[in-house]
């Protein structure tokens, strides 16, 4: 074993959130080296391929990542624990809306769950990996006007940062790019208006 090696051994669940936290490409190679082949494990034993399972462990990263910026976030189980279970309730949730549940699956991706983690959870990060993907979408001139108008940046700073002539061109072009944001995740065939 090399010295690196050694060294990853060592991670404790409290270095790897903070890990997590900080996106730091190491913490994260190693998360994939040690919890990815039992994540795909399950996914190809319960009728799922390759793709299925990387996009289901990225799915669950991407869920810790965001839990884990929460201040008051504690795990109640190993790291490892909370991210497999994660990933078997994401993939079971697939599998329902597929309609190829099997209800033995079913149950235990229920009871398996970590309690933080709740359905409305699960819709609320769908919903907003739906806006993330559609935001991507819009032009380089909407991406920034937003960026800015969320960051409650006043919109005379954003006409001075981008060069525009009047906080009312501002105002204009934050309401299309807006509009135009809104038609992109309405035509995005994962959004459900009535949820």
């Amino acid at each position: 074993m090399t010295k690196y090696a050694e060294i990853l051994e060592k991670y404790t669940d409290s270095i790897l959130i903070q890990g997590i936290r900080k996106q730091d490409s190491t913490i994260l190679q190693y998360i994939y080296r040690k919890y990815y082949p039992s994540v795909e494990r399950y996914i190809l034993k319960n009728q799922g391929n390759n793709q299925d399972a990387r996009d289901v462990f990225q799915e669950a990263i991407i869920i810790t990542y965001r839990k884990s910026l929460n201040p008051d976030f504690q795990l109640e189980s190993s790291l490892k624990t909370y991210i497999i279970s994660i990933s078997k309730y994401l993939w079971l949730k697939d599998l329902r809306n597929k309609k190829t549940e099997d209800e033995a699956l079913v149950t235990y991706a229920i009871t398996e769950v970590p309690q933080d983690i709740n359905e409305a959870f699960i819709k609320k990060h769908q919903r907003y990996k739906i806006y993330q993907e559609n935001y991507k979408l819009l032009s380089k001139e909407c991406q920034k006007v937003l960026n800015l108008y969320f960051k409650e940046i006043p919109i005379t700073e954003i006409a001075k940062r981008l060069n525009y002539k009047s906080t009312n061109f501002v105002k204009k072009k934050k309401y299309e790019c807006k509009e135009r944001l809104i038609q992109l995740i309405k035509k995005d065939s994962r959004y459900k208006e009535d949820e």
